[in-house]
């Protein structure tokens, strides 16, 4: 029924009748909306307050959220079971970015920001998984739920900052980039860029290079010996994701020492750290680095020396050197 006819209805009623039918209503309403008409009952000229909407207790929402997690990682969302309904399996996304507004309000009335980050790492890690793992009916999870990776990443740190403050920053923004791998070049380089957004003075990104350098020992991470009589198929089943994330953490600290102004020590990171079995590749890859940073100089320095030991830069590192020696600049793009 409109509020129309509901007003023609009750306009034909009696006084008494109007006075028993407006209780029976007021005995169906929830707390929350009975306090919001006490303004009107009190004061028919009034505007009802405002009715605030009540979400989940943080311990439904750790409930609820710790489910989500077990569910995806069991391939109910994916399959037929009797823990997710069907009708509910696509609606994951939906339930994902819920989830995520909820736990990322650091002034809720029963907050906990440790535990509100517990369980957003919770999430942002099975997210992770499902970029490989077939949990859902997509290999893009982050895209589905419509929150970014940087930005969900983002929101842990602050919670952790927040809670524990800058240091701790450190040592959980990096086990969060360590455990889960990153995708391509450019979506380290924003997970980059928003962690380093935290280190706001020199000796949070020293405590970053020893965290780092930590987790590189950590990782055990052994180039695969030469002539091994292990096919390449055994060593990629094997070994294979310790060589990402030592290359990533190799990446991560050279990033702190640019970030130092310590161009020298951040090759130098790079150079006994990161693995790439052709010596070329390696170049090309360092050369990106120091593209992205705008160091002009270094280039020109790597390559001249790379060629000084035998190694043939392909067409696209001589170009660029050709421009650095000619302009004596770095052109605006460079892939």
């Amino acid at each position: 029924m409109k509020v129309g006819e509901l007003r023609e209805k009750l306009a034909k009623y009696k006084k008494e009748e109007l006075i028993k039918i407006a209780a029976e209503f007021y005995k169906q309403l929830p707390k929350a909306k009975k306090e919001a008409l006490q303004n009107l009952i009190e004061n028919p000229a009034a505007k009802p307050t405002p009715v605030l909407k009540v979400g989940l207790t943080l311990e439904e929402l750790k409930i609820e959220t710790e489910a989500f997690i077990i569910n995806a990682k069991e391939g109910n969302y994916i399959k037929p079971n009797q823990m997710v309904p069907k009708k509910d399996r696509s609606k994951w996304r939906f339930l994902v970015k819920r989830l995520h507004k909820a736990l990322s309000k650091h002034n809720r009335p029963d907050k906990d920001l440790g535990l509100q980050a517990q369980l957003l790492s919770g999430l942002y890690g099975v997210l992770c998984q499902a970029e490989s793992l077939s949990y859902f009916t997509t290999p893009y999870p982050f895209s589905s739920v419509g929150i970014s990776k940087d930005k969900f990443f983002e929101s842990i740190l602050f919670l952790i900052e927040l809670n524990e403050g800058k240091a701790a920053v450190v040592n959980k923004g990096i086990e969060l980039m360590y455990t889960h791998n990153f995708g391509g070049y450019y979506e380290y380089k924003s997970l980059q860029a928003v962690f380093e957004g935290f280190l706001t003075i020199p000796d949070l990104k020293y405590q970053a290079i020893e965290k780092t350098t930590q987790l590189l020992k950590n990782n055990g991470f052994a180039p695969p010996k030469k002539n091994s009589k292990k096919s390449y198929y055994a060593y990629n089943r094997e070994k294979k994701n310790r060589e990402k994330k030592n290359n990533n953490l190799a990446t991560l600290g050279f990033a702190m020492h640019i970030g130092l102004f310590e161009y020298d020590e951040a090759i130098a990171f790079f150079d006994q750290h990161y693995y790439e079995n052709e010596e070329e590749v390696k170049l090309y890859i360092l050369v990106k680095l120091l593209f992205d940073e705008g160091l002009k100089d270094q280039i020109k320095q790597q390559l001249k020396q790379a060629i000084k030991r035998g190694v043939q830069p392909r067409q696209r590192l001589m170009d660029l050197l050709k421009v650095i020696l000619t302009d004596d600049a770095l052109p605006v793009y460079f892939v």
